[in-house]
């Protein structure tokens, strides 16, 4: 839509308008106005590379289950963490 066309339009809308409400206008207006100014003046920190969320979580877990096989199985899965149980509580 033609820039001239929008600003025609809002022109023939405020010439309606009661005084309250060309002051609440006039106030949304001055607010945005602010916040784009503020949003200029804010320096972002700048981050060469984008972090993971295992890594933002510091890493692999140390006593995550190690073992062969596709671990995103659950039948895989299960008999890993079986075999680990079992390991552990025959030691004890």
């Amino acid at each position: 839509m033609n820039t001239n066309t929008i600003k025609n339009r809002l022109l023939e809308k405020i010439n309606t308008l009661s005084e309250e409400q060309l002051t609440s206008i006039l106030y949304f207006v001055e607010k945005l106005e602010k916040e784009s100014d503020h949003e200029k003046n804010i320096q972002l920190p700048k981050r060469e590379k984008k972090l993971t969320v295992l890594e933002r979580l510091g890493g692999v877990s140390k006593k995550m289950i190690k073992g062969g096989g596709n671990l995103s199985d659950r039948e895989v899965r299960k008999k890993t963490i079986a075999q680990k149980m079992k390991q552990k509580y025959d030691r004890e």
